[in-house]
């Protein structure tokens, strides 16, 4: 899928915008710099949605790194069999963009986080693992009462499950939440594609009453392309 429509439809699906540039009227957008950021990423990294969606924070560096950040995807078993996860790269702009989304003060992760405190969610889960550190060379997990997780070979559901103390009470490792504050689940992200079809659909048949002669794809074919952009685009890069 080229950018430019990528782009458009991001824009218009998933941020609430009409093709004049400016938002759309009664757009009640939630979680927008989520979205943006995971789509984005989607697209920029060439990852498959189960292991884009299952990401930690601690396999992410910072964006001031390097133009092109060389990662190791885990969350599923790589095609050939390896069990250890497989070399990708990331945009900086997409890192720039989890970054915004993950912000301490502005970004909306750290909100829902805050929201799931005030309610206990975290406390009330039946069974969860608190990582006390993280060896960002052998990628291994130290966990509170001894032992050691490799997060090569942890799966989206065992991924969803751990945890770390913060001064302000325990925090999820997984980048991507929900609104309840718990990290969400990798099947969900379909309704996010289903629902920026949708606001593409509407945002286009304004942008043909209004007339701005803009060149659209057809909106009914994006949400196919994203879920089979790995495919569209060969294979992963290797780092």
């Amino acid at each position: 899928m080229l950018r430019v429509p990528f782009e458009q439809w991001r824009d218009v699906g998933l941020s609430g915008y009409g093709f004049g540039g400016g938002w759309r009227a009664g757009w009640r957008g939630r979680n927008e710099d989520r979205d943006v950021a995971f789509v984005d990423g989607l697209y920029g990294t060439g990852l498959r949605l189960q292991e884009w969606g299952s990401v930690l924070d601690v396999e992410l560096l910072r964006s001031s790194t390097a133009r092109l950040f060389a990662g190791l995807a885990g969350g599923s078993v790589p095609e050939g069999g390896a069990k250890e996860g497989r070399w990708y790269r990331i945009p900086r702009a997409v890192l720039r963009e989890v970054e915004g989304y993950a912000d301490p003060l502005e970004g909306s992760r750290t909100e829902v986080i805050r929201r799931a405190r005030r309610r206990g969610s975290y406390e009330r889960l039946a069974y969860l693992r608190v990582v006390s550190g993280y060896n960002t060379r052998s990628r291994v997990l130290y966990v509170e009462g001894g032992g050691s997780l490799s997060v090569g070979v942890l799966g989206p559901d065992e991924r969803r499950l751990l945890f770390r103390r913060a001064a302000s009470g325990l925090q999820p490792l997984a980048v991507w939440l929900s609104p309840n504050g718990l990290p969400k689940k990798v099947e969900g992200w379909e309704g996010h594609v289903h629902r920026g079809q949708q606001e593409s659909a509407a945002g286009q048949d304004g942008g043909r009453r209004g007339g701005s002669g803009a060149a659209v794809m057809p909106s009914a074919y994006v949400p196919a392309l994203v879920r089979a952009q790995v495919v569209a685009r060969g294979p992963v890069h290797d780092a």
